[in-house]
């Protein structure tokens, strides 16, 4: 697979003199000379192929899903799709940290990338403040495409030099009917690339920046989820959609790198859950895209749309949600109705949604099921089975 490759170029203009450590960004006095510019001009351009994902890391921005299985019910394959518009934030920063403690370890501003075939592209200009000429303090790049942005510090209006901050994701509760054809980018998807090396170009004169070598991975996981239940023949249920807690389901939250003066982790940005809710006791609602509902019985066999006829009208049906283990490893998915508090059984009889309907943990707390495997970029297919 090529790897995107982006070119970052970035000219820089005179500053007046600061008192301050030349390769440390710092609070500049408002009374800035007129030759002064706050802004360097990035060219990104990149390649991708198309790409055909089985269970591991995807690089592309819009996603298509392949579907197997006698009834269209599992996830085989992601294909790439072409892309037009696509937008990003550039996350600029020094992962040695810097030892003034006044300064702030980041740049971050929000881009659309042009993206058709396999070309991702981008050029423009970036708003960086009042920095030295040629002595950009930030020598590592990550950057985040795609995703919905509810809310970000990053840019903060009527403020030119903004400096670090953060950028907050949320993402769509809405389960996509896994069908040949789905289309995952309706769930906004989000590829990163992280930590890449930001150089000087070697041309006599100028003031270009260039980061090559990136590889876009799509963050978080796929799951698809089909239902049974085998808690006796007489015990009937109905669900349209699930109750989900955990597994990042509220959302990530990009922090801002630490100023630390020590070459490590904390001096980049880092993505991390933004409202943590695996212990919750109810879960958030996530409605199925297409709005049907359907039965099920305790019998073990596949749920069915028509209650009046449960053999003519079965439908194997899955559904795919987008969830992030990687940033919150415990939590459940259970079969809800309309919401997370209404009780799917319609049997007569004790049958309710809680206290156990979320299971236990390996330590018999009811604190969600820890996933194993949190590599970002997979997708799973799972059965989810009420037991007795």
């Amino acid at each position: 697979m090529k790897k995107l490759m982006l070119i970052m170029a970035g000219a820089l203009v005179s500053l007046s003199a600061c008192s301050k450590s030349a390769d440390e960004p710092v609070a500049q006095p408002q009374n800035q000379n007129a030759a002064e510019q706050e802004t360097i001009t990035l060219h990104i351009e990149g390649e991708r192929e198309d790409v055909v994902v089985k269970d591991q890391e995807g690089r592309a921005l819009n996603l298509k899903a392949t579907i197997g299985g006698p009834h269209n019910e599992l996830l085989k394959g992601v294909t790439v799709e072409d892309s037009e518009d696509v937008p990003g934030v550039i996350y600029l920063y020094n992962d040695k940290g810097f030892k003034n403690s006044e300064s702030v370890n980041g740049l971050a501003r929000q881009v659309t990338f042009k993206v058709k075939g396999n070309k991702v592209t981008f050029y423009g200009k970036l708003a960086t403040g009042r920095l030295q000429p040629g002595d950009l303090p930030f020598n590592k790049a990550s950057i985040y495409l795609g995703g919905y942005i509810k809310d970000q510090s990053i840019e903060k209006p009527g403020i030119v030099d903004t400096r670090g901050g953060g950028v907050y994701y949320s993402f769509p509760h809405k389960a996509l009917r896994t069908e040949p054809g789905m289309d995952l980018s309706k769930l906004y998807p989000l590829f990163t690339s992280y930590n890449v090396d930001v150089n000087p170009g070697t041309k006599k004169g100028a003031r270009d920046y260039y980061s090559t070598g990136h590889r876009f991975r799509l963050y978080g996981q796929f799951v698809s989820v089909r239902c049974r239940m085998t808690n006796g023949r007489s015990v009937e249920a109905r669900y349209n959609g699930f109750a989900v807690r955990g597994y990042g389901i509220l959302g990530l939250r990009l922090d801002a790198p630490a100023p630390n003066a020590k070459a490590n982790l904390n001096n980049r940005p880092v993505l991390r859950v933004a409202v943590a809710s695996s212990g919750s006791k109810e879960g958030t609602f996530v409605g199925f895209s297409d709005s049907k509902t359907y039965y099920i019985k305790g019998n073990g066999e596949a749920p069915y749309l028509n209650r009046g006829d449960d053999q003519k009208s079965k439908s194997d049906a899955a559904y795919t949600l987008y969830l992030f283990p990687g940033v919150e490893p415990y939590g459940g998915i259970r079969m809800a109705y309309g919401n997370v508090r209404t009780n799917i059984f319609l049997s007569q009889g004790s049958y309710q949604n809680r206290p156990y309907y979320w299971g236990l943990d390996e330590a018999g707390k009811e604190i969600g099921r820890r996933v194993k495997d949190t590599t970002p970029g997979k997708f799973h297919n799972i059965l989810l089975v009420v037991g007795k």
